[in-house]
Parts: C-alpha cells; structure tokens; sequence
C-alpha cells in the first residue's frame, strides 16, 4: 500500500475527528490525495465504517461520493464489501442529496476539485494541485 499519507492512516487507525481536523488544516489537499490502490480517504472511511467523519469528508470533497479507485469500487462499494450496514447506509443518504455532483475539468484535464487555492509570501493567490503542479493563473 504506497501513496498513504498520515491523513490515510489516521482514518484507519480510527483517530478522533480532532486529529483528522488537525492532519486536514495543515495539508488540505489531503483530502484529494488518492493512494497506489486509487484509494481517497473517503474510502478508507467506507472501508473502516467511520460514520463519524463520512459526512464531514464528503462535504469536503463531494466528488469522493462517486470516484471509483483502480479496482472500479466507489467508497459504497468497500462499506457493501465489507458488510458495514451502517456506512452503508450513511453513503446512499448522501449520494441521494448529492446527486448532482459532478467533476468540472479544467483545460489540463484536472477535475476543478482537484485544485486548491493557496498564497504566496506577497498575498498573491495561486493553485496548486496533487501532482505538484501549481500556477497563478486560474486552472479551470
């Protein structure tokens, strides 16, 4: 399992909100970084039924909702796969009020929800994205 960042792990682990919220503040992107297995955290949410903090993921990045990893599983699929009746659950509530979530690629081929917003040492804004890249001009 390669790409897992401490967000990843603590999810598993099964660390307190306070902690994921902390781990979130200091790499936001975070929340749009897949692993070796196409894993986001949502995943590992499903797969650990961690109905705790599947809302608050979601709300994070809506997208997470649908994203399958290279296995063609969407986060419901591992709740389902490994029988957690309640993320389960939880995930089809939130698909069903999300259902107009839809990824917005920008002119690179990156889904809009991959960028994030950030500033520079002068105030200016920029975007940067899980892959490294970044730039000041507006990437969608």
């Amino acid at each position: 399992m390669g790409g897992v960042l401490p967000f990843h792990l603590a999810i598993h682990n099964n660390a307190t909100p306070k902690v994921l919220g902390r781990l979130y503040t200091y790499y936001p992107v975070c929340i749009k970084h897949r692993d070796n297995s196409g894993w986001l955290p949502l995943h590992y949410a499903a797969d650990n039924n961690r109905i705790d903090i599947i809302p608050w993921l979601v709300e994070l990045y809506p997208v997470a909702l649908t994203a399958k990893d290279r296995g063609d599983r969407t986060p419901l699929d591992l709740a389902e796969i490994s029988k957690h009746e309640e993320a389960s659950a939880l995930l089809k509530k939130l698909m069903s009020e999300e259902d107009d979530v839809q990824p917005q690629l920008s002119a690179g081929g990156y889904e809009y929800y991959d960028w994030a917003e950030a500033y520079d040492d002068d105030g200016n804004v920029y975007y940067y994205n899980c892959a490294g890249e970044s730039t000041y001009e507006y990437p969608w």
